[in-house]
């Protein structure tokens, strides 16, 4: 992490018996993996469950357009 060449912090699933002097040891959770199974980038909250939601492809018109102008109507999803 400091950029000198050497191991400076490991993430572990628990702290190791004999840890080695010099290393900070980083114990992940159950929502973190590594992409390379014991390696790798760290991947978060991987046993969420997410949904996406169509209206979110565009923005909600402002309600002062909509005072200015009634006839332009709000975009998808984002009806009262």
């Amino acid at each position: 992490m400091d950029g000198d060449g050497k191991d400076d912090v490991c993430f572990v699933r628990k702290e190791p018996e004999r840890p080695q002097a010099g290393i900070t040891y980083r114990v992940l959770g159950d929502d973190f993996s590594l992409t390379d199974g014991d390696s790798g980038y760290i991947e978060c909250y991987i046993r969420m469950t997410r949904k996406w939601d169509d209206k979110k492809y565009v923005r909600p018109i402002p309600t002062t357009a909509l005072n200015d102008n009634p006839a332009l109507g709000q975009n998808y999803g984002w009806e009262k």
